[in-house]
């Protein structure tokens, strides 16, 4: 008898139920409450990286080799020059048609022609995604950058268990994230470096901060000030505000008070 997670069936249940309410009424689990609480308070338990990857299901030419069925080789039921068979019938051009089914004929050849360039290009995309794997899109610094991770960098194992072709972001995401003051060992691969390298980074309370840039733009007699503002978190207005202070001082100071700060905000 398979193990029933409770947790989950408690959820699907629950969302199920308040789906046959309304359109509006949606259940939000401990996992997706949890992601609104980070995006609301910019904090999180973690190392300070930003990471991407594709999720590709393994392609039907490889689930279904009948060298990765479940039969052994040199079996009775199914022996190896068996299977080698199998697999040459499967991938024989010859169909057995009678000879009046001209048309039946070429209309299965082309549905046999586009079924194996369907399956060839799945083979393609899947082997790309296990090749790109799941990299650093950004290192913030204070964290992961200063263990000596960078944008680019392949993720190979985390504490030890490699990563699987296939595993999807947010699993990765969950096994890099922890309690602060807890380590994570990262083994990456980056272009240009040989072998493998691996860190062990303590995880912290990352700040993601909203107000990614403040700086003046040209000369700072010129008064002109640049804020870039990327989010909205509880953290937003305190930081904006400590910008426009910051920056208000240095054109005072430029022009010994005399030119007032223009703040132009991107967003």
């Amino acid at each position: 008898m398979d193990n029933v997670d409770t947790k989950k069936l408690f959820e699907t249940g629950v969302s199920a139920m308040l789906k046959s309410l309304d359109p509006y009424t949606e259940f939000e689990g401990r996992q997706e409450a949890q992601d609104m609480n980070e995006s609301i308070s910019g904090k999180y338990g973690g190392i300070g990286l930003v990471i991407s990857g594709s999720t590709i299901p393994k392609p039907v030419a490889l689930v279904d080799n009948p060298e990765n069925s479940g039969a052994k080789e040199g079996s009775k039921l199914l022996p190896k020059e068996a299977l080698k068979d199998n697999a040459q019938l499967l991938d024989d051009d010859t169909i057995a048609l009678d000879d009046d089914d001209d048309e039946d004929l070429v209309g299965n050849q082309f549905k046999k022609e586009s079924t194996s360039k369907k399956r060839k290009d799945e083979l393609k995309a899947y082997e790309k995604a296990v090749a790109k794997g799941v990299r650093v899109v950004t290192a913030f610094e204070g964290y992961a950058f200063d263990y000596g991770m960078r944008p680019g960098d392949k993720l190979v194992a985390i504490d030890g268990k490699n990563i699987e072709p296939g595993i999807s972001v947010e699993d990765v995401r969950n096994r890099l994230r922890g309690d602060p003051g807890s380590d994570v060992d990262i083994t990456f691969e980056r272009e240009g470096v040989e072998g493998q390298t691996t860190v062990t980074i303590s995880r912290t309370v990352v700040q993601i901060k909203d107000v990614k840039l403040a700086t003046m733009v040209g000369s700072p007699k010129d008064g002109i000030g640049y804020i870039q503002l990327s989010g909205f978190t509880s953290d937003a207005g305190r930081e904006v505000r400590n910008a426009i202070v910051a920056l208000q001082q240095a054109a005072e100071d430029a022009t010994n008070g005399n030119q007032s700060l223009q703040v132009s905000l991107y967003i």
